[in-house]
């Protein structure tokens, strides 16, 4: 066969297919009838094509086509104890369809599969035989014994068997641990938000940071997001078309869909982590609905004494403890606020700026800066002169 022939067979995509010889994929039963084609290329079918009488083959020369795959492919793991565990499903018609995958996959399939969930590749454990159940009956085998060499990024990669299995041999893995999802609201006008900006995420404990682009990105995505960031009331809006400016890191997420209850992003339907068709104009942005009315918890960080330290505000309806930013006009009366909502003398009470006790962390927002619900502190400021100034009441805060 030459490339004309592979285009025949790649018929749902004749860009891009190319040939496989030598019985890379295995060698058929003795049963098989070898057959040379000759193809122009615009035939429909194979059957189309003429058939040579000359020359001989065995089926050390059967061939095989690597066809371009251009539909969306998901993966997930269910019917697990937990998010990090159970039987692999995947998805090759945008999440229309699901089905499994059988046979002995191996300790480098299982790091390809945790790999592609976000979860580290070292560690990943195959479970076979069903471990996690069946498939049902309806339910179509994607994969029969895949062979993976560990560096694949999908298991449309590894190489497959020319045997078939049963939902009895069903796979699922096993990876060493559910992945520590950090969420931040970023904007370039003005720094860290508290309940609007560009989403970012970071899967490996805040070491890097990356986006999520807007292809199917809505408002039940949006309100996974706000979930996340703490919001009591998780209602949010999606925004879309990098309307809060560009990332520049990786871009993580593509694709997602969910359905608004998950607590985790990664718990929705999704791309494998850091694949995706995207371009940083299309990062997104959320705007976390919150309405909170009466006094803030207040906290103090970063020391070993409770009578000084960092101050750390959490805002009714939320979970969020953030910091607050004040350039110059932070000083001992405002100290003296925080001092007695804390239950401690307004006498005496000393000002620390320019993260005396330390800087919050990169996920933590600025919630309040200078006095009176100002706007926080521009991005250049950030946590190096993160300080809380005094909470005493506020009103809403609005997505306008």
């Amino acid at each position: 066969m030459r490339l004309q022939e592979f285009n025949e067979y790649c018929k749902f995509s004749r860009i891009g297919a190319s040939a496989r010889t030598n019985a890379y994929f295995g060698q058929g039963n003795s049963s098989s009838k070898t057959l040379h084609f000759d193809c122009n290329g615009s035939e429909t079918s194979l059957l189309h094509c003429s058939i040579p009488n000359t020359g001989t083959c065995s089926h050390s020369d059967d061939v095989g086509v690597v066809c371009p795959y251009t539909n969306t492919e998901l993966i997930r793991l269910v019917n697990g104890p937990s998010l990090n565990q159970g039987r692999i499903e995947m998805s090759l018609d945008n999440g229309a369809t699901w089905g499994t995958v059988c046979g002995n996959l191996g300790t480098n399939g299982a790091g390809v599969v945790c790999a592609a969930l976000g979860y580290p590749r070292e560690g990943a454990t195959y479970k076979g035989y069903s471990v996690y159940g069946q498939g049902s009956s309806s339910q179509p085998i994607l994969f029969h014994y895949p062979t993976c060499d560990g560096t694949e990024t999908s298991l449309l990669d590894c190489k497959r068997s020319t045997s078939t299995c049963s939902h009895t041999y069903d796979v699922g893995v096993m990876c060493i641990a559910e992945p520590t999802t950090l969420v931040r609201l970023v904007n370039i006008y003005i720094g860290t938000m508290f309940n609007k900006g560009r989403v970012e995420l970071s899967v490996d404990n805040g070491t890097t940071w990356g986006t999520i682009c807007n292809d199917y990105f809505g408002d039940a995505e949006a309100k996974v997001i706000c979930r996340m960031l703490g919001f009591h009331e998780a209602e949010g809006v999606a925004v879309i078309n990098g309307s809060y400016g560009f990332g520049s890191g990786q871009i993580l997420l593509d694709d997602l869909n969910c359905s608004g209850e998950e607590t985790s992003i990664l718990q929705c339907q999704h791309k494998p982590i850091g694949e995706n068709d995207c371009t940083h104009d299309e990062d997104v942005g959320v705007a976390c609905n919150y309405v909170g009315q009466g006094s803030a918890e207040v906290r103090l960080t970063g020391s070993s004494s409770r009578y000084q330290g960092r101050v750390e505000v959490k805002l009714a309806g939320t979970t969020i403890w953030g910091t607050i930013c004040s350039l110059n006009d932070f000083d001992s009366t405002e100290a003296s606020v925080i001092c007695a909502m804390l239950g401690f003398q307004r006498s005496g009470a000393v000002a620390r700026l320019n993260a005396y006790f330390g800087q919050g962390t990169e996920s933590q927002p600025i919630i309040l800066s200078h006095l009176g619900l100002l706007p926080p502190c521009v991005r250049r400021w950030s946590h190096l002169s993160a300080v809380t100034k005094s909470i005493v009441r506020f009103g809403s805060i609005n997505n306008g």
